[in-house]
């Protein structure tokens, strides 16, 4: 799995039991709306940077992204 998609099921699955709105957590996340899709959809390249920005905003351990990703 790729990181992107990664993160992208995190935030569906925030979005579905919390009830909020992608634009909520691209807010908590410091990107714009547009932006924010872009990099869970996989069409800009994901940085360190990005992965703690999200992280962070999303409420996630880095390593529940990377374990993920291993599977």
């Amino acid at each position: 799995m790729e990181v992107w998609e990664v993160m992208r099921s995190i935030v569906k699955a925030k979005m579905e039991s919390d009830g909020i709105k992608q634009k909520f957590i691209a807010k908590k996340c410091g990107y714009g709306a547009k932006a924010f899709s872009m990099l869970i959809n996989g069409h800009t390249v994901i940085t360190d940077e990005d992965i703690e920005k999200f992280c962070f905003g999303a409420c996630v351990c880095p390593n529940e992204l990377f374990v993920r990703i291993k599977d």
